[in-house]
């Protein structure tokens, strides 16, 4: 996959991110850069380790193999991930589930741990598409490092200024920008 494809990919997972920080940022009742920086750093965290992990599919040996059929079934597969994904987040996106804004006072870091650990599974899945596609890692781990960081930075702003309900769209950029990601790569790669 080329740049412009890994940072689709970026972008689309950092905004799943994004919106669970927006409802995050929706209930706090005060402004703490530090409670902000944490929660940004524990998503990207996890975001970063579950592509890390999808990654590793790339030491079995029919990943590795280089031959022409082998790849083929590896990029309808990858293919199929980054559309899933996608198609998934649109879901999410038109469901407009309800959110109870209430402030609260506390952070509890134990279920936002644990919303981390969720969210980070369609890094997870992006990871082995990704690894299957043959990109190069550190490429695949920094632009969804930065991506994560900022988008989640960027929806505890807008929830706790806008309110939760701008949450579906970013489930809806993310879900349109990661089956981008999968149009692109069947165009460039299913020849």
């Amino acid at each position: 996959m080329n740049g412009w494809e890994i940072l689709l990919v970026s972008l689309g997972l950092s905004l799943d991110v994004c919106a669970a920080m927006i409802c995050e940022g929706a209930v706090i009742a005060r402004w703490e850069k530090w409670k902000i920086f944490c929660a940004a750093s524990l998503f990207t965290l996890w975001q970063v380790l579950a592509l890390l992990t999808g990654s590793l599919i790339r030491l079995l040996p029919w990943v590795s193999q280089k031959s022409s059929g082998i790849q083929m079934v590896g990029t309808v597969l990858s293919i199929m991930i980054f559309t899933a994904i996608g198609i998934y987040m649109l879901r999410k996106a038109w469901k407009r589930k309800p959110f109870e804004e209430r402030r609260e006072n506390e952070t509890d870091w134990k279920a936002l741990c644990f919303l981390a650990i969720v969210i980070s599974l369609d890094a997870l899945f992006a990871g082995v598409g990704l690894a299957i596609m043959d990109t190069i890692l550190w490429k695949e781990a920094l632009a969804l490092a930065i991506s994560t960081i900022l988008a989640a930075t960027l929806g505890a702003w807008v929830g706790y200024r806008l309110g939760a309900e701008q949450k579906e769209k970013a489930y809806l950029i993310g879900g349109i920008l990661l089956v981008l990601a999968g149009l692109e790569a069947a165009v460039n790669y299913l020849q």
